[in-house]
C-alpha cells in the first residue's frame, strides 16, 4: 500500500496542471484584499479576514472543484490507455489501488488549504490589514486542516466515479454539479449533501459565515414581484417556439418526431436569445431596486452589511438560473415523453440533465459581469435585459468560429456543459473564461460597494 501511494506521487512530477491548481489557493486571499482595501481599511479583525480567506467560497466551491479536477485527471490517463489491465496482471490489490489514489487526493487537499492559510497570513500581514495573532494564526490552522480532511472525504463519490469511467466528460460534469449542488443546498438544509453536511461540521463556531436571514428575506421579496412571472412565461414561450420549429419537415419527417430533437433544441435556443436576458435583467433588479425604491436608507439605519446583502443577491440569483434552466428541461422532458416515451433512453435524459444544470450555472457566470455593471451604473435594471440579449446573441457568430467558440464566455458554456463536443483543453479554457467573468463582476461591485460609502 505504502509504494503504490510512492508511486503516485512520483506520477505528479509528470503532471504540471496540477500543481498549477494550486494557484487557486490564491484566489480567495486576493479577492479579500480588494475587498477590505474598498470597505474597511486597516484594522480588521483577524477571524473577519480569515472568513473571507479561507472559510467562505474555498470550502463551499473552489476546494471540492480542485479537488474533482484532480480525481478526473489521477484516473485519466490509466483508464484511456488500458494501462488497468496490466496492473490487474501484476496484480495489484484494486481497493489498495484506489485507496492510493485517494491518499493522494488526501494530502493534496491538506497542501491545498496550507497553501491558502499561508497566502491569508501573508496578505493580511503585509498589506497591514489586520495584526500578527497567534492565537488568530493557531485557529486558522486548525480550521484549514478541518476543511482539507472532511473535503477529501466528501469527493470520495467523484474519484469512485472518476475511476469508473474511461472519459472525463462525465467526472467532470458530475465535479460541477455536485459541487454546485452541495452549495445550493447549504441554502436549504445543510444535512441533505456531503460538501454541505462538511459545510455544517466546520463553521458551527466561526461567526458570521452563514447569512440564511438575507437569503430568505431576499427570496421573499421576489414572491411580491411580477418577474418571476415574467421568466416563467418567456420559459414556457421558448418551448412553444421550439414546438412550432419542430413541426416543419425534413425528407419528409417532422424535427420533432426524432426522440431527444426537442430537448436539444431548446437549450439552444434559450441561451442565445431568452434565458440570459431573463436572468440578467432579474439579477441587475434585485440589487437596483433597493436604490430605486429607496429602502436602501431604512437598511442602513438597522444596520445591514451591505457586501452581504449584494452577495445574498448575487447568489439567489445564481440560484434562480440553475433554477429556470431545470424549469425548461421539465417542459422539454414531459413533451418528449408524451410524444415518444418508448424511444427515450435513461442516458439521454440523464445526459440532457446535465447539460441544463450546467448551463443554468454557467450562463449565470458569463452574464454575472453585466449584472454587475448595470447595478454600478444605475441606469435602470432594464438595460440588463438590452445588454445581455446583445451579448447572447453574439454568441451565435462566435459559435461560427473554433477559436472563438472556445474564449466566448457564452458559447464555453456549452463546451461545459457538453452541447458541443469538445476535448478536455477546450473545457478547461472554458472553465477559466467563467472564472475571470466571476472575478470581473467582484471587482465590479466592490466599485458599487465604494459609491454606496
Amino acid at each position: 500500500m505504502l509504494k503504490l501511494i510512492q508511486v503516485e506521487f512520483l506520477k505528479l512530477r509528470r503532471r504540471k496542471f496540477i500543481w498549477l491548481m494550486l494557484l487557486a489557493a490564491l484566489f480567495m486571499p486576493l479577492a479579500a484584499v480588494f475587498y477590505f482595501s474598498s470597505v474597511k481599511g486597516t484594522g480588521v479583525d483577524p477571524i473577519m479576514f480569515y472568513k473571507w480567506t479561507a472559510f467562505s467560497y474555498t470550502p463551499w466551491i473552489i476546494l471540492p472543484v480542485v479537488l474533482g479536477m484532480l480525481c478526473t485527471m489521477l484516473m485519466y490517463n490509466e483508464n484511456q490507455y488500458d494501462m488497468l489491465k496490466q496492473l490487474w496482471i501484476v496484480p495489484v490489490n484494486k481497493m489498495a489501488y484506489f485507496f492510493s489514489k485517494f491518499a493522494v487526493v488526501l494530502v493534496y487537499s491538506i497542501c491545498f488549504m496550507l497553501v491558502t492559510a499561508t497566502v491569508s497570513i501573508l496578505t493580511g500581514i503585509l498589506s497591514g490589514y489586520i495584526p500578527f495573532d497567534s492565537e488568530s494564526v493557531l485557529y486558522l490552522l486548525r480550521k484549514c486542516m478541518e476543511i482539507s480532511l472532511l473535503t477529501a472525504f466528501a469527493v470520495l463519490p467523484v474519484l469512485a466515479v472518476a475511476a469508473a469511467q474511461k472519459g472525463y466528460i462525465l467526472p467532470v460534469c458530475l465535479t460541477l454539479i455536485y459541487t454546485f449542488l452541495g452549495f445550493i443546498l447549504l441554502m436549504v438544509n445543510m444535512y441533505l449533501h456531503p460538501l454541505s453536511s462538511m459545510t455544517a461540521i466546520v463553521m458551527y463556531d466561526i461567526p458570521g459565515v452563514v447569512f440564511d436571514h438575507l437569503l430568505w428575506a431576499e427570496s421573499q421579496k421576489l414572491h411580491r414581484s411580477k418577474i418571476l412571472w415574467i421568466a416563467g412565461f418567456a420559459t414556457v414561450m421558448v418551448g412553444l417556439i421550439v414546438f412550432a420549429q419542430g413541426q416543419f419537415t425534413f425528407y419528409d419527417r417532422r424535427y420533432i418526431d426524432g426522440a431527444g430533437w426537442f430537448m436539444t433544441a431548446a437549450q439552444s435556443l434559450a441561451t442565445f436569445y431568452v434565458l440570459p436576458a431573463v436572468i440578467a435583467l432579474l439579477g441587475s433588479y434585485m440589487i437596483c431596486r433597493e436604490e430605486q425604491e429607496d429602502t436602501l436608507k431604512s437598511l442602513r439605519l438597522i444596520p445591514v452589511d451591505e457586501v452581504k446583502l449584494t452577495l445574498a443577491k448575487m447568489i439567489l440569483a445564481f440560484v434562480f438560473s440553475v433554477l429556470i434552466y431545470l424549469l425548461l428541461f421539465a417542459i422539454t422532458f414531459l413533451v418528449e415523453a408524451v410524444l415518444h416515451l418508448e424511444a427515450l433512453s435513461v442516458g439521454l435524459v440523464l445526459e440532457n440533465l446535465k447539460i441544463y444544470f450546467l448551463d443554468g450555472v454557467g450562463v449565470f457566470f458569463a452574464i454575472s459581469p453585466i449584472i454587475a455593471l448595470v447595478a454600478r451604473m444605475k441606469k435602470g435594471y432594464w438595460l440588463a435585459l438590452v445588454f445581455a440579449e446583445i451579448y447572447s446573441f453574439a454568441g451565435l457568430f462566435a459559435s461560427m468560429s473554433q477559436q472563438l467558440k472556445t474564449v466566448y464566455p457564452m458559447t464555453a458554456v456549452f463546451n461545459i456543459s457538453g452541447y458541443y463536443n469538445a476535448n478536455m483543453f477546450q473545457v478547461l479554457i472554458g472553465v477559466v473564461i467563467l472564472m475571470v467573468c466571476v472575478i470581473l463582476s467582484l471587482l465590479i461591485l466592490k466599485g458599487l460597494n465604494r459609491k454606496t460609502k
